[in-house]
């Protein structure tokens, strides 16, 4: 994702819509706390952040501060559409 997608935006701004009638949604703080219940889970996120961090950091040259932040919530965003929309 280009960084300008998640410019002044934060987990609780991710979310997918699981039904567009009633509204309902899934937002990215929400995943993350269901990821929090399964230590396997969390390990695999965090290697999935790192590998977005550092492509961002060597990649794009982004500051550590930007690429851990954007690195977080490009995961996210990723699970999230992997698990809902497909």
């Amino acid at each position: 994702y280009p960084t300008s997608f998640f410019q002044g935006r934060t987990h609780d701004d991710l979310f997918i819509k699981l039904n567009f009638e009633e509204k309902k949604f899934f937002y990215a703080t929400d995943l993350l706390s269901e990821l929090n219940k399964y230590q396997d889970l969390v390990l695999i996120y965090d290697e999935m952040v790192d590998s977005i961090k550092k492509y961002y950091s060597d990649t794009l040259h982004m500051s550590d501060s930007d690429a851990a932040r954007y690195a977080k919530m490009t995961a996210s965003n990723l699970i999230l559409h992997e698990i809902f929309y497909r």
